[in-house]
């Protein structure tokens, strides 16, 4: 359940939430649960895969690369309920992690 309803967005109360509840469920059961941040960005990770394995996805303009093709061009955004969406998000964290997975060509 928990892992159906991460890829919906929380405000930052929620988020608190969920953390608590992980929290609770580590100190009940005695085994170490994954973080809610590493939750998060797999499964954004594998979201981002699919979308652009998916050559007729309307979100596939939303990720391309920069000429080196280091780095993913990110939108220029104005309002802030659109910039704390999915994709400028994913588009980000994509940027600013060290291990960029291949996503683009042969997967």
């Amino acid at each position: 359940m928990l892992y159906n309803s991460m890829v919906r967005w929380f405000n930052s109360r929620g988020q608190e939430g969920l953390q608590r509840v992980i929290n609770w469920a580590q100190e009940t059961t005695g085994c170490l649960l994954t973080p809610l941040d590493d939750i998060t960005r797999s499964l954004c990770f594998s979201r981002v895969r699919e979308i652009l394995r998916d050559d007729s996805h309307p979100a596939q303009c939303l990720f391309s690369l920069l000429p080196l093709g280091r780095r993913y061009r990110s939108r220029a955004s104005q309002p802030k309920r659109f910039k704390n969406s999915f994709y400028p998000w994913a588009v980000r964290l994509l940027n600013t992690t060290t291990i960029t997975p291949c996503i683009h060509g042969n997967i």
